[in-house]
């Protein structure tokens, strides 16, 4: 997934804090809100469909267990997605849902 790569080099820039442009304050981004805007959409449009589902609940268990600093956000944005397309999902297909959120849970705490 293209965001995994994105966000896996956001995590690993150096913070550069030179200061080009003495007289321009920019309001910093927060990783919450990167977050929400790279990840809220598919949430939602893709919420009745079990392969995104599965394949947002892995990315963002990977982003969160590479970045300790930043691990909450993107667990909550996990939770968020799920409670979304478990809504959206048919019994069967949310139970397969919640079994791969127990599994990556168990392999994080493991880790």
């Amino acid at each position: 997934m293209a965001l995994e790569r994105v966000f896996t080099a956001l995590l690993h820039q150096d913070v550069d804090d030179e200061v080009l442009y003495p007289h321009v304050w920019v309001t910093p981004v927060s990783m919450a809100d990167i977050v929400h805007d790279g990840f809220g959409a598919m949430a939602r449009d893709g919420a009745e469909f079990l392969e995104v589902a599965i394949r947002q609940q892995k990315v963002l268990a990977a982003l969160a267990a590479a970045s300790a600093a930043h691990s909450h956000t993107f667990r909550a944005a996990a939770e968020h997605a799920a409670h979304r397309a478990e809504s959206a999902l048919s019994r069967q297909d949310s139970r397969i849902l919640r079994a791969l959120r127990r599994e990556l849970l168990a392999s994080s705490a493991r880790t």
